[in-house]
């Protein structure tokens, strides 16, 4: 992590919001509340870092981009002790509601369909969302 003085993220907040005022947030989430994230691993640091941008994007949906900064202890597959995995993630983002179902004639043909994560269209879990990048991003096959 870095040597500046981080202080915690918020745990909820509105994208929409964020994204109109083009917002910026820094800071630290505790993994504790990550259940799934830790269901998977053998450990991780009590508190990541996380740094996001907040704009809005394709279909006007809000757009996070940013980095999530972690270090995981995982299971090696080949000698079975244990191994960091360290986690620098650059992430760009769609957040949607869950209700907003895109139509087909919305769809991108030819270039590759952005990533999008879903919320409540209310407020945005932001240690479920990280949650959800950093599980995309753990190896399949941990190892030295």
């Amino acid at each position: 992590m870095s040597q500046k003085k981080l202080k915690p993220l918020p745990i909820r907040i509105d994208p929409l919001n964020f994204a109109d005022h083009a917002r910026q947030l820094e800071g630290l989430v505790a993994t504790k509340a990550m259940s799934r994230l830790i269901a998977n691993v053998l450990s991780a640091e009590p508190m990541l870092e996380a740094k996001f941008s907040f704009s809005r994007g394709l279909f006007g949906y809000p757009l996070v981009s940013g980095q999530i900064i972690a270090i995981i202890v995982m299971r090696c597959e080949r000698c079975l002790d244990e191994v960091n995995i360290e986690l620098n993630l650059d992430i760009e983002v769609l957040v949607k509601p869950e209700e907003d179902i895109l139509p087909v004639n919305e769809r991108i043909i030819g270039i590759d369909e952005p990533e999008f994560h879903e919320y409540d269209g209310k407020s945005l879990v932001l240690s479920d969302f990280i949650e959800e990048e950093l599980l995309l991003a753990l190896p399949l096959v941990p190892k030295h």
